[in-house]
């Protein structure tokens, strides 16, 4: 398909046509001057004028049209080499970002400013929004991280506790640090026992 522009098909449709209506043997020598021609242009197999020029017609003719769509401005659209599932994915996150602004619009203190904002987004422009957004999903990234190490040392998930006991409860162990590793001892022992049956 690379080589596609470069094969001369006016040329080879109309010699072939014209072979047709030559009397033999003069039409056996000007068909295969055009199977000749047409199999220098073939990577692997066996030309045969009868229906490859029409199929590469058809593949120029479609190539002609990928190459003219409107959605040929997209960063993702790479004429016929574009990859469908990347193409796919690139149009369903407008669809989840239209979804996820309807079910914040309820709860919007400020309509015009958040209308403003919307339609930043929706030009595909900087602004306060996308920044916060950009933002958000760094701070998001790293909450994730940290509570997943939190998670896997204090043998509980941060997101069932409110960030007021969380903060209060950490300050509990920094006061008492001097302690921590009795206390780190004693869980560690009440573990093992619970494990064999035992309760306070």
């Amino acid at each position: 398909m690379a080589r596609l522009e470069s094969i001369p098909l006016d040329q080879l449709d109309a010699n072939w046509r014209l072979a047709q209506t030559k009397m033999w043997p003069f039409s056996v020598f000007a068909k295969s001057s055009v199977r000749k021609l047409l199999q220098t242009y073939a990577e692997g197999g066996k030309a045969d004028p009868h229906s490859d020029i029409a199929a590469l017609a058809d593949a120029k003719r479609t190539r002609a049209e990928i190459e003219a769509t409107p959605l040929a401005g997209c960063p993702v659209v790479k004429g016929v080499e574009t990859d469908p599932a990347r193409l796919s994915d690139w149009m369903d996150q407008p669809r989840a970002m239209k979804t996820a602004l309807a079910e914040v619009a309820p709860a919007v203190a400020d309509p015009v400013r958040w209308d403003l904002a919307r339609q930043s987004l929706d030009q595909r422009n900087g602004g306060d929004l996308r920044n916060a957004i950009t933002l958000f999903q760094r701070k998001h990234e790293s909450w994730q991280e940290h509570a997943g190490a939190f998670a896997q040392t204090a043998h509980t998930l941060p997101e069932g506790t409110a960030l007021s006991e969380l903060l209060a409860s950490l300050q509990a162990i920094q006061n008492n640090k001097e302690h921590l590793q009795d206390w780190t001892r004693w869980v560690e022992v009440r573990t093992q026992a619970m494990a064999q049956g035992l309760r306070p």
